[in-house]
C-alpha cells in the first residue's frame, strides 16, 4: 500500500508540470482522448496525463500539432513579427530615428494597427527610440525591441484597441 502511494505521489512530481505546460486544448486531442474519452474535469485530466506525460513521443506531437492538436495563438501570430524584427532590424531602426518610413509602417501593418494607430505607434517608437533599440545583455537587440514596443502597444489603450 505504501509503495503505491509512493508511486501514485513520483507520477504527480514528474506528471503536473508536463500537464501544465502542454500544449492548449492537449485534452482534446492526439492518443488521450481515444483511450480514455469522457467530459469530466478529472477524465479531462487524465487525458491531458496521458497525452504528455505516459506517451513522451506524443507529447512532443501534442505540442507542434502533428496529432490533432493546434499550434498556440501565441506563437501563430508572434512568430512571423518578430522574424520580421529580426531581419529588418537595423531598416527598423533607421525608420523609427526618421519617424517614418516603409519598414516602420510594415511592422505597424504586421502589428495589426489601422492607419490612424500606425501614425500613433511610429511616434511611440520614435519618442522611446533610446530604451527601445539599446543593448539588451539577457537576449538580442531585435528581440528586445520587438517585446518592449509590444507591451508598450499593450499598455496604450488607443494602441491596445487599434494593433495586435
Amino acid at each position: 500500500m505504501k509503495k503505491t502511494i509512493h508511486l501514485l505521489i513520483l507520477l504527480l512530481i514528474v506528471g503536473l508540470p508536463s500537464v501544465a505546460f502542454g500544449a492548449k486544448g492537449a485534452q482534446t486531442c492526439g492518443i488521450g482522448p481515444k483511450v480514455l474519452g469522457g467530459k469530466g474535469m478529472v477524465s479531462q485530466v487524465l487525458v491531458q496525463f496521458t497525452n504528455v506525460t505516459l506517451l513522451p513521443t506524443n507529447a512532443v506531437s501534442v505540442t507542434v500539432g502533428t496529432s490533432g492538436c493546434g499550434y498556440s495563438g501565441i506563437v501563430q501570430v508572434d512568430a512571423p513579427r518578430l522574424h520580421y524584427v529580426r531581419i529588418n532590424y537595423e531598416n527598423l531602426a533607421e525608420d523609427a530615428a526618421k519617424g517614418e518610413g516603409t519598414y516602420i509602417s510594415g511592422f505597424a501593418q504586421l502589428m495589426g494597427c489601422s492607419q490612424k494607430a500606425e501614425s500613433l505607434l511610429t511616434e511611440k517608437v520614435q519618442n522611446n527610440f533610446a530604451d527601445l533599440f539599446q543593448e539588451a545583455s539577457e537576449q538580442p537587440k531585435s528581440d528586445h525591441f520587438f517585446f518592449s514596443i509590444k507591451e508598450e502597444i499593450q499598455n496604450d489603450p488607443m494602441l491596445a484597441s487599434d494593433c495586435i
